[in-house]
């Protein structure tokens, strides 16, 4: 599981890739590896958790940065990034940017032996791959410092690319003797767009014993358009074309997630124990469309079979306690995750099918020790 800032990133791994190519390595502070996540950590995380903390600025008054990158060999890479911040002794605020842009093609060849005698067939595909990544990263946020030991920030993080893939290939299918016996001709047009927004508040609270209150307030909204369209004409050995087959398909996704937490944790330094406990709750909102079409030209016609929208809600609450004992050499560690979940979802393609719909409703407790 994969945490940003201390909290999850809620990316699938390609948009968690695109995010990271457009950072610069400069904005990134530390990667914690945590090989033994305690109660804190959701139970998603259990089995470990990388950590990715952004830098932030921490001198007084104004300063500010810019860098650009571009290297060149087969396929060219580029990036831009600039931070500004400014601090006084109760204010700060900060401001980095990054983008980037990549390209890349892919030569294909490949060549597939098919049966024997009368039947053998030699299929010679040649083609390319083209993948083009366009991507941008912002973070800005304020933080007031009421007192020494407080702090009340407001940030807001965004992110968003453009993913250009397209493949296109030619299969030249022979016989035994070698002569041409027909041709056909794939593309694949896939152009991906991602955006996503996560504005959020925090307070904390950390005293010089140990002591620690933390409170946040984070909304996290994602749309994801993948429309792809696949078309197949076929030729005969002289070259004239006899078919031609068409596929589109237009997906997107819609993702909203209120998370509210409150965790506390109390050291008693004297004697290395330290005890940590929290509560959070969790609401996710989430709208799945796939359209689909088939034909070419005039003669599309929509796949209702195929075609499908899905609506999915989960509500989790939880709380944990986890309670930790150091000594010279050794360290031991136990605590106890809750979770309790409310999942709804219904699927619209089900439902016009008649078998009353796909709803993946449940309720349920877990515990999870740690």
């Amino acid at each position: 599981t994969v945490y940003i800032d201390g909290k999850p990133a809620n990316l699938s791994a390609t948009d968690l890739a695109n995010l990271l190519k457009a950072t610069p390595a400069a904005n990134v502070e530390t990667v914690e590896l945590i090989t033994n996540p305690s109660a804190r950590f959701d139970a998603q995380g259990s089995a470990g958790v990388i950590n990715i903390r952004f830098r932030r600025d921490k001198s007084l008054g104004w300063n500010g940065s810019a860098t650009a990158g571009y290297s060149q060999s087969l396929h060219y890479r580029s990036n831009l990034a600039g931070d500004l911040n400014v601090r006084t002794k109760r204010w700060a605020a900060f401001a980095n940017l990054g983008a980037s842009s990549n390209y890349q093609r892919t030569r294909l060849a490949i060549n597939r032996n098919v049966g024997a005698g009368s039947r053998f067939r030699r299929f010679e595909q040649r083609g390319f791959d083209t993948d083009g990544v366009d991507g941008y990263t912002l973070r800005t946020g304020l933080d007031y410092a009421p007192t020494p030991n407080s702090t009340l920030s407001a940030t807001l993080n965004a992110n968003g690319s453009r993913n250009d893939f397209g493949t296109t290939s030619t299969t030249r299918i022979k016989n035994g003797s070698g002569r041409l016996d027909s041709s056909f001709v794939n593309r694949n047009v896939n152009p991906g767009r991602m955006a996503r927004i996560n504005p959020a508040l925090n307070y904390r609270y950390a005293d010089t014993l140990g002591n620690e209150l933390l409170l946040d307030a984070d909304y996290a909204s994602f749309r994801n358009d993948n429309p792809s369209t696949i078309t197949s004409d076929f030729f005969t050995a002289d070259g004239r074309p006899y078919a031609q087959t068409g596929t589109h398909f237009d997906a997107r996704t819609d993702i909203r997630i209120l998370t509210l937490k409150g965790d506390y944790t109390k050291a008693w330094q004297a004697k290395n124990l330290k005890l940590e406990a929290g509560l959070k709750s969790t609401t996710v909102r989430t709208d799945n469309a796939l359209l689909v079409f088939t034909g070419r030209g005039e003669a599309v016609t929509p796949d209702v079979a195929r075609t499908n929208t899905f609506r999915y809600a989960e509500d989790v609450r939880a709380a944990y306690a986890t309670l930790n004992k150091s000594w010279t050499k050794w360290t031991v560690q136990g605590g106890l995750r809750a979770e309790a979940s409310h999942i709804r979802g219904t699927s619209a393609g089900s439902l016009r099918r008649g078998n009353g719909g796909s709803r993946p409703d449940t309720s349920y407790l877990n515990l999870f020790p740690t």
